[in-house]
């Protein structure tokens, strides 16, 4: 890489430009000074000192196989792909219930909504830890406001002690159980459940 001709003052030591008859410092006579290719600095190296030998390169262990891994909270990492769990015991349990049926409204949801029924006990209420119908968001509704028993014999309805009952066809049912049939209606509070038997 080239640079530009200077010349170098004798008295001083000042550069100044090749060809210049006196130095722009000192006044003296230029014909007489060195003159030489000035080279341009070279740029320094980013992140020269971090750079490693060559040899410490070599030395380096093989970098290992590339593995995905996830954080845990614990702090131990767990691959990406997580195994299914098992179920548990209760989830096989009701999973084997055999199939009785259907309740659907469309109170929650102008598209309908719909809740399978499996044999057994069903809750419908504001209760979410034993509710298949959970009506949370209204307070008129107890907690544990109605059941639905499913038995081989039918599907019976039975309100919960209540505060505003329960009805079946818009008859309420008082505190026995009510035996339902297939197309039957539930009124809890203002919402209308439909049964459908298989």
């Amino acid at each position: 890489m080239g640079g530009r001709l200077v010349s170098v003052c004798a008295d001083c030591g000042c550069e100044a430009v090749a060809g210049a008859p006196f130095c722009l410092q000192c006044g003296a006579d230029l014909s007489k000074a060195n003159t030489a290719p000035k080279q341009a600095p070279l740029p320094a190296e980013p992140n020269a000192s971090l750079a490693l030998p060559t040899e410490a390169l070599q030395t380096l262990p093989p970098v290992p196989k590339r593995q995905t891994l996830v954080p845990n909270v614990g702090g131990a990492q767990l691959p990406s792909k997580p195994r299914a769990l098992p179920k548990t015991r209760m989830q096989v349990s009701e999973d084997r219930r055999p199939l009785v049926g259907w309740i659907y409204s469309f109170d929650f949801d102008p598209s309908g909504q719909s809740w399978i029924l499996r044999r057994g006990r069903s809750g419908i209420g504001r209760d979410p830890s034993e509710n298949l119908i959970l009506l949370e968001r209204d307070p008129s509704i107890s907690r544990r406001h109605a059941a639905l028993i499913c038995r081989e014999s039918g599907v019976y309805v039975r309100d919960g002690d209540s505060q505003y009952g329960t009805r079946v066809n818009g008859q309420d049912i008082g505190p026995d159980a009510r035996q339902l049939n297939d197309g039957d209606q539930v009124q809890i509070c203002g919402y209308t459940l439909t049964l459908r038997l298989l």
